[in-house]
């Protein structure tokens, strides 16, 4: 409803959408663009970290107790490797003329000729946003700063040269960083998030961690990590993490024996491996690359039209 500055008569529109999923872009854990090797006894599998479906949480942690056979693995290119001792523990989706894993290393389905489209987004720009802060080759010990102003999207935008590390974002706060360099994370240069937050990092270098945890205790979603890097991305031994990973143009290892290894979320790269004690955690929570069409588009104009919406929606439209 549109009610005119000059009190004339209010412009009321009413259509009705119907929105279709695509097929062949339902949420993924792994999704390797050229190539996938799981050593030793490396698994992926999956758990669901929000089983009541709550926008707000709490988020669950990935254990053995909710772990379940569901995991969803893409392979597009090159070969799949995985060891006698190893498993896709849920279904594994094979690009045209990659060839299938011998038999029982996956637990699910295989399906062939399968074609994925990955999309990369559009970084963030300080024209485009209505409010950010340009950090330069240092990045503040706690973002938001003290003085700060959200964008009016909610979020706090900064944009650096820094290698993105050694900062902790305020609770019930946004940040997305934005950088010209990479993101390394050690025992010594760690970022602590907390789970009423959320991080997004826009970055073109590498990514890097080892020993030492990232977001082990929140929800992947909440830490998003895109690169458009084409060096090597690694995970390190006795880390945990957990996020939302897109390297496209990266390679992606894991290694390390340590009991405390965990790595969940989805993890877009364009190959992946892991060996000795690493496994990936797939969170069936997350909705990756749900796409969506409008295959219906309907402009009610009669007092009929519009009280069949009216039942439709339990009065809430009419």
């Amino acid at each position: 409803m549109v009610t005119p500055f000059d009190g004339g008569a209010p412009v009321i529109k009413t259509v009705h959408l119907a929105l279709r999923r695509n097929t062949g872009t339902l949420g993924h854990g792994l999704v390797a663009l050229n190539g996938l090797t799981l050593s030793n006894s490396t698994y992926a599998d999956s758990f669901d970290s929000n089983p009541t479906a709550s926008p707000t949480g709490p988020w669950l942690v990935w254990s053995a107790g909710i772990a379940q056979n569901n995991a969803s693995v893409v392979v597009l290119a090159g070969t799949v490797s995985i060891a006698s001792g190893a498993r896709v523990k849920g279904n594994l989706y094979l690009g045209a003329g990659v060839t299938a894993p011998p038999g029982g290393r996956v637990t699910g389905t295989i399906t062939p000729g399968y074609s994925l489209t990955v999309p990369f987004p559009v970084y963030p720009t300080a024209a485009g946003v209505s409010q950010s802060y340009i950090l330069g080759a240092t990045i503040p010990a706690t973002l938001p700063r003290t003085g700060d102003l959200p964008a009016a999207d909610g979020r706090y935008y900064y944009f650096t040269s820094s290698t993105v590390s050694s900062f902790t974002v305020t609770a019930s706060r946004n940040v997305t960083v934005v950088s010209t360099a990479g993101m390394t994370i050690t025992s010594t240069t760690q970022i602590i998030l907390p789970t009423t937050s959320t991080l997004h990092v826009f970055m073109t270098g590498a990514f890097t961690i080892s020993g030492t945890s990232l977001n082990s205790a929140g929800y992947a979603g909440a830490l998003r990590i895109y690169t458009s890097t084409s060096s090597a991305c690694s995970i390190g031994n006795s880390t945990q993490v957990t996020a939302w990973f897109h390297a496209p143009n990266a390679a992606l290892s894991a290694t390390g024996g340590a009991a405390t290894n965990s790595i969940s979320g989805c993890f877009i790269a364009q190959t992946i491996s892991a060996a000795n004690s690493q496994n990936y955690h797939f969170d069936d929570s997350l909705p990756v690359y749900a796409t969506y069409d409008m295959v219906r588009y309907m402009d009610f104009q009669s007092a009929a039209d519009k009280a069949t919406v009216a039942g439709l929606s339990g009065n809430y439209l009419q």
